[in-house]
């Protein structure tokens, strides 16, 4: 009686500490034998026993793996069950997990095989397989994992976004400032002569206008976050946006004794609509190069046609 009471009472502990587990075996690897201490109808089948009771470790993992285990991870299951590497993870440490994804009733779902050593780990190398889904945390970490990445891609590209913005913003602002010095500098030379005086300060009221308009531009956070442009169309005409380029550029022409021609010969429509201070943007980016890069005594042409 009281060996059915101690039995019952290791039953019922075992069923306690193994509420999680699907399956829990023990077996001793030197012999390849074992029994099963807890098992569930359906993966149970792969792990039938013999008429004294036993179950065979490596026949009952390759039933498993057989039935129940995704074809892709069948490989890497096998490799990470084998008596040799069992023998050598569990010498460094008392358990061993492998995580791969199982096949039940046709619907693929995350599970776990746990692997403890049990009693000394020397001349005998016992063991206690359990088996469990884990499919709910998996996915929840797979969500968490996917939020994070999300998060940490969105910031990237935020901050790469800033970078891009302020390096072209810089370049930007560069043009029309140097055309404000210039003809500034150029203003106080000849502060007696009014009409020159009234000629350099248009053009600097052309170049303020437009330093203005990228200022405002560059206070658009919202615009540097995302990296995205919008664009803002409006009647404008082409001649007095070429006049206005013209006069922001003419500073560094002069000051490198280079030509600048601009031909409009093809247009025939001389009103369009644009997104003025994105149009002036490039221009002055295409032209801005064009100064940087020609040599002092050359000449820059621009052609602009109407398709």
């Amino acid at each position: 009686l009281q060996e059915k009471r101690n039995e019952k009472r290791q039953e019922e502990l075992i069923h306690a500490l193994s509420i999680d587990y699907n399956i829990v075996c023990c077996f001793d690897l030197d012999l390849d034998l074992g029994i099963a201490l807890r098992n569930n109808e359906e993966e149970g089948r792969a792990f039938a026993s013999d008429e004294n009771g036993r179950i065979s470790f490596r026949a009952s993992m390759e039933n498993y793996i057989e039935q129940f285990v995704h074809i892709d991870d069948r490989e890497m299951f096998r490799k990470s069950i084998t008596s040799e590497c069992l023998r050598k993870e569990l010498s460094e440490k008392k358990q061993h997990y492998v995580n791969y994804r199982a096949v039940l009733q046709d619907e693929t779902k995350y599970f776990q095989l746990k692997v403890v050593r049990t009693g000394g780990w020397g001349e005998k190398h016992g063991i206690v397989v359990g088996i469990r889904c884990v499919d709910e945390e998996t996915r929840n970490e797979m969500e968490k994992k996917a939020l994070l990445e999300n998060t940490l891609r969105q910031a990237n590209q935020a901050s790469k976004a800033k970078s891009i913005f302020l390096s072209n913003m810089s370049h930007d602002i560069r043009t029309p400032m140097n055309a404000i010095v210039g003809f500034t500098s150029l203003a106080m030379k000849h502060i007696d002569n009014r009409e020159r005086m009234e000629e350099y300060l248009k053009k600097i009221m052309t170049s303020g206008n437009h330093l203005l308009s990228l200022i405002n531009d560059v206070l658009d956070m919202s615009r540097i976050e995302s990296g995205k442009i919008r664009l803002d169309e409006k009647a404008c005409s082409l001649p007095e946006i070429l006049h206005s380029i013209c006069n922001i550029v003419q500073a560094d022409v002069h000051a490198k004794q280079l030509e600048l021609h601009i031909d409009t010969l093809d247009i025939r429509n001389e009103d369009i609509y644009c997104d003025k201070l994105r149009l002036n943007q490039v221009l002055l980016n295409l032209l801005g190069n064009a100064v940087k890069y020609t040599g002092a005594g050359g000449a820059i042409n621009m052609r602009i046609t109407e398709k």
